[in-house]
């Protein structure tokens, strides 16, 4: 290097732009050089570094007993192939990306003696989709000899001290002889004590312009989730200046006036910026929410997890209120997120 410079020195003696050009080569190869070799020497360092600093910070918060005032989203999503789920996937990353934790999860069904080879191309699939897309969200794949075992595994499982799940995201089943099963794995969410939130697909909002979201009150226990939801959601860029709607149906006219109310205080409480409306009829539900929500960018309502004789009662209800909504949430929640503690 030391020569190097000399030469550049003489060349300065016989042409000084040419001497000039030569310094800021002979300055970006250097740098480009010792920024190699730092790479080289202390990659494993940085990576030691980071690893030990998230180390303490997990024991100290696990330490820190976990309340309403600082509840953060951290959501495990059942996926499989995001590819072909990119709806689901991109409501869990609008929902926790910027402001807690998603991890993506996907279940090989087979023996892990005879697939368990097929990990690691599932795990660098999912990375990769992440990767590309420009996600900030973790990973995980499992090897199971049954679908439901898998899910079972996730469920339980998957949780790393205070960072464990307190969202399980996954898609409606339209499968009639599986959904015994999908009300299963609903009740060991809750048996749990997670918050589960079951995405019904139609796609992916369009235009940015004129978004609104319909949440459809029907009582606190699970209205302050889906509150927070919407509110999570409006964070997002592509959400900004988005319009939420809380709706409630009451059968009776005297009662418009204190559930309006009520609802006002609960959004003057969360602090979101929200549109309060009581709706008044006698008419069935599903015909009052699609015609005040067919036109939504995405709607959210509260359920309660059946019990798993009562699968097929709860499929062929939801499957009518669903009929010609929008992308729809439906949210059950475990009460640790609560806007009025």
């Amino acid at each position: 290097m030391c020569g190097a410079v000399a030469c550049a020195s003489i060349a300065f003696l016989i042409d000084p732009l040419a001497a000039v050009l030569a310094a800021v080569f002979l300055f970006g190869l250097y740098s480009f050089l010792r920024r190699k070799v730092l790479r080289v020497r202390f990659g494993d360092a940085r990576w030691g570094f980071i690893y030990s600093h998230l180390r303490n910070n997990l024991f100290k918060l696990d330490k820190i007993p976990p309340g309403p005032k600082n509840w953060r989203p951290t959501l495990l999503v059942l996926t499989g192939n995001p590819e072909t789920r990119l709806t689901m996937t991109m409501y869990a990353l609008w929902i926790g990306g910027e402001r807690g934790m998603v991890t993506l999860s996907r279940v090989l069904v087979g023996e892990l003696k005879d697939i368990g080879n097929l990990m690691d191309a599932a795990v660098t699939q999912l990375k990769r989709f992440l990767q590309d897309n420009d996600f900030d969200a973790l990973s995980t794949v499992v090897v199971s000899r049954s679908l439901d075992e898998g899910l079972n595994t996730l469920i339980q499982g998957h949780a790393i001290g205070p960072l464990q799940p307190n969202i399980v995201l996954m898609g409606w089943s339209s499968d009639k002889e599986r959904f015994g099963s999908f009300v299963h794995h609903l009740n060991s969410v809750m048996l749990l004590g997670m918050s589960v939130v079951i995405i019904k697909d139609n796609g992916l909002p369009g235009n940015r312009m004129n978004r609104r979201i319909d949440i459809w009150w029907r009582g606190r226990e699970n209205g302050s989730l889906m509150v927070i939801i919407a509110h999570l959601l409006s964070l997002n860029w592509e959400w900004s200046g988005v319009n939420i709607r809380i709706l409630r149906l009451i059968r009776d006219e005297e009662g418009r006036k204190p559930a309006t109310q009520a609802l006002r205080d609960l959004v003057d409480a969360a602090r979101v910026k929200a549109e309060v409306t009581v709706l008044v009829s006698d008419a069935p539900f599903p015909e009052v929410l699609s015609r005040h929500s067919e036109d939504a960018t995405v709607v959210l309502m509260g359920f309660n997890v059946p019990e798993e004789d009562e699968a097929k009662a709860f499929r062929d209800r939801f499957e009518e209120l669903l009929s010609g909504l929008p992308t729809t949430l439906l949210v059950c929640s475990s009460g640790e997120a609560d806007l009025l503690a």
